[in-house]
């Protein structure tokens, strides 16, 4: 209580103890026919920020098939709660794969760490079948040859 004559001010003070966590996936945990072009974008729940760590992308046997640091400019949107992992060139058909991230290599405002993910049991993805990236690729030749009357086909003979 404020002495006679002097203003009373009340002031709240809150303290984060909840460390960041994995909300939503993409893709998402489990799921298959992922386009082999796909990013890998975690959201959060709340905004975090990179800190020193690395984050791994594997086949399911264990085998490293990336390794970025958080600090790389494949891994973007630190400062907001969505991330995105864009990993170097194109995964492989046909192939499960699962998201490794360093403990500690995201932090929350308040310092809190991620706790990270250091098995398949966190997020597991596979990529589509190899026919569904040539049936893409036919319909995009398709649709080329059609627009082009007259245009050479190569046959590849």
């Amino acid at each position: 209580m404020a002495a006679p004559g002097v203003p009373f001010r009340a002031t709240s003070i809150f303290i984060d103890r909840t460390a960041p966590t994995v909300i939503a996936k993409s893709p998402t945990d489990g799921s298959s026919n992922i386009v082999v072009s796909s990013n890998v974008v975690p959201t959060f729940s709340e905004i975090v920020n990179s800190q020193i760590g690395v984050i791994s992308l594997r086949k399911l046997n264990g085998e490293l098939v990336q390794r970025l640091s958080v600090s790389d400019a494949q891994v973007t949107g630190f400062g907001t709660d969505v991330i995105t992992i864009d990993f170097d060139g194109d995964l492989a058909t046909n192939t499960t794969y699962y998201l490794e991230i360093d403990s500690g290599a995201i932090m929350d405002a308040s310092g809190l760490p991620f706790a990270g993910y250091s098995s398949p049991a966190n997020l597991i993805f596979t990529t589509a079948p190899g026919l569904a990236q040539t049936i893409t690729m036919l319909t995009t030749f398709s649709k080329l040859t059609t627009d082009t009357p007259g245009a050479p086909i190569v046959t590849g003979k």
